[in-house]
């Protein structure tokens, strides 16, 4: 039965394509649709970058990199405290959880074809992080479940083939000095294989509070 209900709507919309807007409204008036959250992703989606290499037409490999900066955490603590009801003292934790993050890491998620693997000592790239001309090595490279939110972040670039990194590099010396300093113009992430090298790069906000 609901099968015939199914195909009696397709055929509806096959037949009748200019009144498929009107039956969209009766479908939004006949069944609640929810009360719409506000919700402004193009703040983190700012610090997305995106970057392919070709042989010819023939892809080898794309990075979909989004930087976990202060911007982008303040975004997510905002969206989780909004969901979650979380008190005044819930949410202090929180954006002081991130701010201590933020002082000894520099993150990122990538995502990339699944036939791309990181963080392997077969993988065919390697990552390093470029700034003011000295390069980084990552001290963490892992493959992750990616959050509902950050999902929405990347919005399509999240495909169901694809394998989501999180890469980590020190964001201190040994000496406990911070590498991207009052100085730094912009940071790069440099995605390296045997013959190609690939970057992507992102200007510093006027914010440069984790130090």
């Amino acid at each position: 039965m609901k099968e015939c209900s199914l195909l009696f709507c397709v055929g509806i919309l096959i037949l009748l394509p200019g009144c498929s807007s009107d039956l969209i409204d009766l479908g939004k008036k006949t069944f609640y649709q929810g009360d719409s959250l506000s919700i402004d992703l193009a703040k983190p989606q700012k610090y997305i970058r995106s970057v392919s290499v070709y042989d010819q037409f023939t892809l080898i490999a794309s990075f979909d990199v989004l930087w976990l900066c202060p911007e982008v955490k303040e975004f997510y603590t905002s969206v989780i405290v909004r969901n979650l009801a979380k008190n005044d003292q819930q949410k202090e934790i929180l954006i002081a959880r991130n701010k201590d993050e933020l002082k000894h890491f520099i993150s990122f998620y990538i995502v990339t074809p699944y036939d791309i693997v990181l963080g392997d000592h077969l993988s065919s790239w390697f990552v390093l992080l470029k700034i003011d001309d000295s390069l980084y090595h990552p001290i963490e490279i892992k493959s992750i479940e990616l959050h509902p939110l950050y999902g929405a972040i990347f919005s399509k670039r999240v495909m169901r083939f694809c394998n989501v990194y999180q890469i980590k590099f020190d964001a201190r010396t040994l000496e406990d000095v911070p590498i991207i300093k009052s100085t730094t113009k912009d940071i790069s992430l440099l995605f390296r294989s045997i013959d190609k090298e690939l970057a992507v790069s992102w200007l510093i906000p006027s914010f440069n509070d984790n130090e």
